[in-house]
């Protein structure tokens, strides 16, 4: 994995997530000021945003900003691809649409993922995978959809694979 989508991985998995530097430490496995160095260049760049609760820093996601926006779609195409890839066969190598909070840039760790692919509707086991990525997968199929909304969220979706 890309040193950038590792060190994002926690505002990439849930994109409202407000995380302190002693925090964001622990679950990266490094020292505060390693960790607070990374998350303070970040800031920098404008991919994070700092805010300052008495002695202690978070940080979070800057949403707003196309360049952390573009970077987690990268993130989640990379991630979901590199999932897919093994079992695209049973779909029959039809391109698999994301679509949804992940999608938008809108997801929180609780967040499921949303796939469409262009078939008729099949029985396919993603346990493997909803187990990997510790979220449920939802697979909509070709039909005939009187939800106009869910017809315009797919478009909006981009290609994994």
């Amino acid at each position: 994995m890309l040193k950038i989508f590792n060190n994002l991985e926690l505002f990439f998995e849930d994109v409202f997530v407000e995380i302190s530097v002693r925090e964001y430490a622990k679950k990266k496995n490094m020292s505060p000021p390693t960790a607070s160095k990374i998350l303070k260049d970040f800031a920098n760049e404008g991919l994070l945003i700092e805010n300052k609760k008495g002695i202690y820093i978070y940080f979070r996601a800057n949403r707003g900003r196309g360049l952390f926006r573009d970077l987690a779609v990268a993130y989640w195409k990379n991630k979901l691809f590199n999932l897919f890839e093994n079992i695209h066969e049973k779909f029959l190598f039809k391109p698999l649409i994301l679509f949804g909070s992940i999608a938008k840039v809108e997801n929180t760790i609780d967040s499921d993922v949303d796939i469409y692919v262009d078939l008729p509707k099949r029985k396919i086991d993603l346990s493997v995978i909803e187990r990997k990525l510790k979220r449920e997968i939802h697979v909509h199929f070709r039909e005939k959809s009187v939800n106009t909304n869910l017809d315009k969220n797919i478009k909006k979706g981009f290609t994994i694979i």
